[in-house]
C-alpha cells in the first residue's frame, strides 16, 4: 500500500505537523488528502487517523493535489518553489496502482491541478503557463494563454476537461 505505519495525531482539528501544508482536497469528509513543504503529503483515508503517504517520488514544495472518487482513484500531485521566472524546480506526479515516476525539471513552477478523473488533468503554473496531461503520464501539452508572464497561477477546477477555471 502507499500510507506506512507512521501517523499525524489530531490537535483539535488540526494536524500536529513541522511542515506547512499548502493545498487540501477530498471527497468525502473521511476520504482526504493533504500536500505541503518538503514533499509532505497525509492523508485520511477512511479512518479517523491521519497517515503519512510516501512513494510519490516528490520532494519539493507541494502546492496542489488532487484525488478521484471510488471510481477513479487518481491522485496528482504538483510542486514548485516560486521565483517568477519559469526557472523554477518543478514537478508533478500521479498515482493510479501504484506512483508513477515523478516528472521534475526546471520550468514554471506548479501552483495547483484538477482532473476530471478519466485521463485529463490541467495543471497551473507561474508565469500564467497552463499545461494538461492526457495520456501516458510523462507528455504534458500547453494551452495558448494570453496573460501577462508575472501572473502565477495557483488554484483550478472545474466541471469537465472543457469547462475548467484558474485563479492567480
Amino acid at each position: 500500500g502507499i500510507v506506512t505505519s507512521e501517523t499525524y495525531s489530531l490537535i483539535g482539528n488540526t494536524v500536529d505537523t513541522t511542515h506547512t501544508l499548502r493545498s487540501v482536497w477530498g471527497t468525502t469528509k473521511t476520504s482526504v488528502y493533504a500536500v505541503g513543504d518538503a514533499g509532505t503529503m497525509i492523508a485520511l483515508p477512511g479512518t479517523s487517523t491521519w497517515s503519512i503517504i510516501t512513494g510519490s517520488g516528490l520532494t519539493g514544495q507541494l502546492n496542489g493535489v488532487w484525488m478521484g472518487g471510488p471510481d477513479s482513484p487518481t491522485i496528482w500531485a504538483v510542486q514548485g518553489a516560486i521565483s517568477g521566472n519559469c526557472q523554477d524546480a518543478a514537478g508533478y506526479n500521479h498515482f493510479t496502482n501504484a506512483w508513477a515516476t515523478p516528472n521534475t525539471n526546471t520550468d514554471c513552477a506548479y501552483g495547483a491541478v484538477w482532473s476530471d478523473g478519466a485521463g485529463v488533468a490541467v495543471l497551473a503554473a507561474d508565469a500564467a503557463k497552463i499545461q494538461y496531461y492526457s495520456g501516458d503520464g510523462a507528455t504534458l501539452g500547453g494551452y495558448a494563454f494570453t496573460l501577462s508572464k508575472t501572473n502565477y497561477l495557483h488554484g483550478v477546477w472545474g466541471s469537465s476537461n472543457r469547462d475548467v477555471h484558474l485563479v492567480g
